[in-house]
């Protein structure tokens, strides 16, 4: 697994959940804590070395689902 290239996906994936949540609490939303929360929780399962296939394989599919113009999350931008 590229990490470099996951990383630069998850800073993408946070700038846009950052814009998100902005405009969520500028209208008066739910805190944005959590979404913050999500993706410092992919870095974390990204990074640890502890991860099973499954679990490496969640994280894949849950980066593909959030950056879907892209078909493989490990590819460069």
């Amino acid at each position: 697994m590229n990490n470099d290239i996951i990383e630069l996906r998850l800073t993408a994936i946070e700038a846009a959940i950052k814009t998100i949540s902005a405009a969520i609490c500028a209208n008066e939303g739910p805190l944005s804590d959590d979404l913050h929360n999500q993706i410092q929780l992919l870095r974390d399962q990204i990074s640890s070395p502890e991860n099973t296939v499954k679990q490496e394989a969640i994280t894949y599919q849950t980066i593909k689902l959030l950056d879907s113009l892209n078909c493989d999350p490990w590819d460069p931008f």
